[in-house]
């Protein structure tokens, strides 16, 4: 416990201020430099107005004192405590307690896995200069001498395929019979595992339509053209019981690669654009195994397919360490702007519950590993938070009434468009993209999620600055699905559906004592009396590297 405790805050108290402790010194203390109000930050203490931020900066010893006027004596305040630190995969103790109380309040730690990680720094500066400069970025240079097969025709309805799969028996080759063939579209249907599976035409008809004609064209505009390896114009949807020994759905980048001296032994290849899917009957609950559902399964697919083929195939980089958590946060995003999400909820609502598992370290650097549950639902969760939120950042997208994109007025798009066909990745993809330090991403991610459509006691917005709200909602004119995010919704479910209402806040002397480097903690301090109330927070500056910041709600 020797390096924990060398981690540890030095000291976590909160109280109305009195004249043994003083007002403090608040000389750290300096409103948002996006935010134009004028904040008093002297001795008798910091004067927030409603809805108004402002941040702290330990001093030299990582120490942050502050006063804040509580002139109503009913004031409530939520607190961002951010780790800058780079480490990875860990987390940090902190104890607590009431400064004038007779015996301080303590909290244990729980300390977890530890891996290296890095941050550089910057500044924030325009999202269209970003994507200016990543348009600067080296060129995809195309299939090199890659070996490309010969051009094969679709296949025809009631025609038996082999593919290759990987199993838990190890690689087989199995015989699929086609069940449908549309102009862009293959469906098949493993027919050696179980003889007995069908699925529905009515049903297959409608992921058909939904996937040709919706999603396949929005994810070009968004995302970019999918490779076509067999030139054959079709994407392949193979159906087979052996795909939930993996996962509900999936694709592998070896169908892809069509030189077999780049394959590992043993892996499947198929040389075409194929995504492997749980046949619907097999998923629980029923509604993961509904048309709706199937066809927002393929866009979250489809997406990893076309990121691995312009990331990687064209930029001549298939090897290099991706982030998975950057890769299921655009996937995510691709069901999203494909109009079908409405799993991507509960994807958001983790991110949002399980915070404390949140480390924007771990999202940007994870070098393609996927962390154990259920540590892993939380950073899908925050990947696509973090996602959608530099996407609005970049202005977003405007569809038209008829379901067009109106690419035009849709700057989120070319800033997408540069983010997938750049060569950066991990780290330096999101530095790159978003313009800033990744600390500095994290600063305005991690706020914009305390402030997003929180609002006061007659409904209305509490802040409106756009760095520090997401875009709003709105339906898909196409599928009647809700476009985009907010950090308070409902699930537009059966009766009783959950809602997001933030993220995880605690009150400021439940905190738990813990937070991961690149991580947050949302605190809400309550004043009890007037006229000030005085709250420190102090951490090692090497080990936690604190920010805080400030925003009144009530």
């Amino acid at each position: 416990m020797a390096a924990l405790a060398a981690a540890a805050l030095l000291g976590l108290g909160v109280g109305g201020c009195s004249d043994d402790d003083g007002p403090g010194n608040n000389n750290n203390v300096a409103p948002d430099a996006a935010m134009d109000a004028e904040v008093d930050a002297g001795p008798q203490g910091l004067a927030l107005d409603l809805g108004e931020l402002a941040t702290v900066e330990p001093d030299a010893l990582g120490i942050a004192q502050v006063t804040l006027l509580s002139e109503g004596g009913d004031e409530e305040f939520l607190i961002l405590v951010q780790s800058r630190a780079p480490a990875q995969n860990i987390v940090r103790a902190f104890t607590g307690g009431l400064p004038q109380a007779k015996s301080r309040r303590s909290f244990t730690a729980d300390q977890r896995r530890q891996q290296w990680g890095c941050l550089s720094a910057g500044g924030h500066v325009d999202l269209a200069e970003v994507v200016a400069g990543l348009a600067g970025l080296p060129t995809p240079r195309g299939h090199l001498d890659r070996p490309t097969p010969q051009p094969l025709p679709p296949p025809n309805v009631g025609e038996m395929v082999d593919f290759e799969i990987n199993a838990n028996a190890g690689l087989l080759t199995i015989s699929a019979e086609i069940l449908l063939v549309s102009n862009s579209l293959v469906i098949a249907l493993d027919r050696d595992t179980d003889p007995t599976l069908e699925l529905d035409a009515t049903k297959l008809a409608e992921i058909a339509v939904g996937f040709e004609d919706i999603v396949l064209p929005r994810e070009r505009i968004f995302f970019g053209q999918e490779s076509d390896v067999n030139d054959d114009g079709h994407v392949t949807v193979l159906f087979s019981p052996l795909v939930y020994e993996t996962a509900t759905a999936y694709v592998n980048p070896y169908d892809l690669i069509t030189d077999p001296a780049a394959r590992p032994v043993g892996v499947a290849a198929n040389d075409q654009e194929l995504i492997y899917v749980t046949p619907p009957q097999m998923l629980d609950p029923p509604s993961r195994g509904t048309a709706r559902a199937i066809v927002e399964t393929l866009a979250h697919e489809f997406q990893h397919a076309i990121y691995f083929y312009r990331k990687y195939q064209l930029n001549d980089i298939v090897g290099d360490p991706e982030s998975a958590y950057i890769t299921e946060g655009l996937s995510a995003l691709a069901q999203d702007l494909t109009g079908y999400q409405a799993g991507n909820f509960f994807v958001s609502l983790a991110g949002l519950n399980e915070i404390d598992d949140v480390s924007i370290n771990d999202l940007a650097a994870s070098a393609g590993f996927y962390f154990p549950q259920p540590r892993d639902g939380s950073l899908r969760g925050g990947a696509y938070n973090m996602v959608r939120y530099l996407y609005d950042q970049a202005g977003g997208d405007v569809v038209l009434p008829n379901g067009d994109i109106d690419v035009a007025n849709s700057p989120g798009i070319a800033w997408l468009r540069a983010l997938v066909d750049s060569p950066a990745l991990g780290v330096q993809n999101i530095e790159t993209a978003a313009g800033q330090s990744l600390v500095d991403v994290a600063t305005d991610w991690y706020t914009a999620q305390m402030v997003d459509d929180r609002t006061d006691a007659l409904d209305q917005p509490l802040n409106t600055d756009p760095r520090y709200n997401y875009l709003p909602t709105v339906p898909d004119p196409l599928t009647g699905r809700t476009r985009g995010t907010s950090m308070f919704e409902t699930f537009p479910g059966p009766p009783g559906p959950p809602s997001k209402t933030g993220p995880l806040i605690r009150d400021f002397l439940e905190a738990d004592g813990v937070i991961r480097p690149g991580g947050a903690e949302y605190l809400r301090l309550t004043a009890t009396s007037g006229p000030t109330t005085s709250f420190t927070l102090a951490a090692d500056p090497d080990e936690v590297d604190l920010l805080l910041v400030i925003f009144r709600t009530r």
